[in-house]
């Protein structure tokens, strides 16, 4: 129909292009787009629900452990990005500490902290962790 060159086939064109483009942009999302988001969503609810049995724990370590964990990455977003949120930029004392966040635009600069931030209190949470169950199965042993 597109390649036709009759009245009737001009007059359809728009039509028989968008068809096309909607059935191809349709099967795209349907088979791509939705199961991966899906997965996603299934992977982040895997995540929550540990993390939810680690501050519920029975073991006292394990729940302190998790809980102060969540306070230091809560006290974390409220010195960086909720400050910057609420009072529009950084914090004078991470500017005087890293004043090449002064270059960048505050949300970007307080996005940017909290995420490095964040995944150093990981890490960090990480290594204590571990250190701290190689300390307890060389007392069990």
């Amino acid at each position: 129909l597109l390649y036709e060159q009759s009245q009737q086939a001009q007059f359809l064109k728009p039509t028989v292009i968008t068809l096309v483009y909607g059935l191809g942009f349709g099967l795209l999302l349907v088979l791509l787009i939705v199961p991966a988001l899906i997965a996603v969503q299934h992977d982040v609810a895997r995540q929550i629900a540990a993390m939810r049995r680690g501050v519920f724990a029975s073991n006292v370590y394990v729940r302190w452990g998790f809980s102060s964990l969540w306070i230091i990455v809560l006290f974390w977003f409220l010195a960086t990005l909720g400050f910057t949120i609420i009072v529009g930029e950084i914090p004078a004392l991470i500017v005087n500490f890293l004043p090449i966040v002064s270059t960048v635009s505050p949300i970007s600069a307080a996005l940017l902290l909290f995420s490095a931030g964040v995944i150093i209190i990981a890490v960090v949470a990480y290594l204590f962790a571990a250190i701290g169950w190689q300390i307890v199965r060389l007392r069990a042993s």
